[in-house]
């Protein structure tokens, strides 16, 4: 019984991450670096932020912008979009209070 449990423990836990990566890879690539590693893009007119796939450019949407550039993902963290149209990861931009 002592041996049997760490194996068992083991193989449920390699199932659960075979199964949370197949269900999270890209749908168009099947990238499995795409829940870890997105890129990310926000467009102020289109009121959106997504997340986007490094090998194949696949956009999932993820998120709203509001008119100022403010970025609130579904996960909750934010960023903001510079005056260049960049998105940035930073807790809020100069000059835009919360």
């Amino acid at each position: 019984m002592e041996q049997v449990f760490p194996w068992f423990v083991l193989l449920l836990l390699g199932f659960f991450s075979y199964a949370f990566l197949v269900s999270n890879k890209c749908p168009d690539c099947g990238s499995l670096k795409f829940p870890f590693l997105p890129d990310k893009e926000a467009s102020i007119e289109l009121g959106l932020a997504f997340h986007v796939c490094h090998s194949c450019g696949h956009k999932e949407i993820k998120g709203e912008v509001d008119p100022a550039g403010k970025v609130v993902w579904d996960d909750g963290s934010k960023g903001y979009v510079d005056r260049q149209g960049k998105y940035r990861d930073l807790p809020s931009p100069p000059g835009i209070t919360s």
